[in-house]
């Protein structure tokens, strides 16, 4: 059997050392040990507890997207007479980009809307290149003239996901047409709101049948994402703001911010209580979760 169960927190699990089956040394590393795995649940067609595969995927995108570093954890001590368990805190480095890419935690129709931006960008950026390579090739002629150049190499216009469109454009059937107000219905954001889905799988179970794919290119894109992202979103976030803890301790030590000023800028601004100071990227990069984060 299949259940499917919505989730709304993205885990990196942190493991590693002599011994261990997964070292995670990255961010992503983390989260893809976190998204897949196996968990004991109870089933209601076997009638008891059953170790179910979990496979979690993204499927909604937020504007702001936040990770959590899995550290702190409970230990179980059953030789002790003193406790039961002591907490604990995990101080391996993991390591974490400048620009995420969530392409690869998203689930298969969040994926080809991100295609759809991706090849749409793509585009974007060879008709500007053209349009230049044009405009300096004019420049080195005396004489010639580069207002063509623009015109001859721009795409045609794709009507706005929240537009009032009849599907007459220039230049396509009807098939062509349907494709495209399906891509448009998709881009609203009619899948619901769950910004992850977690399906659990019995082994030696039928698993529910697979919706038939869909090629990127019947996405015409831009395609809007929704939830606040730029239409044309294609799935690349820039790290914005980061938590750390300093010490080597569950019980004690000292949290500190740390917030870009600006987007795209390289100057930070770190909150030690009623200190604030400036900082750079490469400073904040080297952040590595093993307690002596300053």
């Amino acid at each position: 059997t299949t259940r499917r169960e919505a989730v709304n927190k993205l885990v990196c699990n942190i493991r590693g050392g002599s011994g261990a089956a997964h070292n995670v040394d990255h961010l992503y590393e983390g989260l893809k040990l976190g998204l897949e795995g196996t968990v004991e649940k109870f089933s209601d067609v076997l009638g008891r507890n059953a170790v179910w595969n979990r496979k979690q995927r993204v499927t909604s995108l937020p504007k702001y997207l936040c990770f959590q570093f899995m550290r702190f954890f409970w230990k179980p001590t059953p030789d002790s007479r003193d406790h039961t368990g002591v907490k604990c805190k995990i101080l391996r480095p993991v390591s974490y980009p400048e620009t995420f890419d969530v392409y690869e935690l998203c689930n298969e129709e969040l994926q080809r809307k991100l295609r759809a931006n991706r090849i749409a960008a793509d585009k974007e950026f060879e008709t500007e290149l053209a349009a230049k390579r044009a405009k300096n090739s004019a420049d080195a002629t005396p004489g010639s003239s580069t207002s063509s150049a623009f015109t001859s190499t721009a795409p045609p216009a794709v009507p706005a996901p929240d537009a009032d469109v009849a599907m007459a454009v220039d230049g396509m059937d009807e098939e062509e047409a349907a494709a495209l107000a399906e891509a448009l219905k998709m881009s609203m954001g009619e899948d619901g709101n769950a910004p992850a889905e977690e399906v659990m799988t019995v082994d030696g179970a039928a698993a529910l049948p697979t919706p038939p794919a869909t090629d990127a290119s019947a996405l015409m894109g831009p395609v809007d994402i929704g939830n606040g992202l730029p239409v044309g979103f294609t799935g690349q976030y820039e790290l914005h703001a980061i938590v750390t803890h300093k010490g080597r301790s569950a019980d004690s030590g000292h949290y500190i911010g740390w917030v870009r000023q600006a987007p795209g800028s390289q100057f930070w601004w770190c909150y030690n209580d009623d200190k604030v100071t400036e900082t750079r990227t490469e400073e904040v990069m080297k952040l590595g979760g093993d307690g002596a984060d300053r």
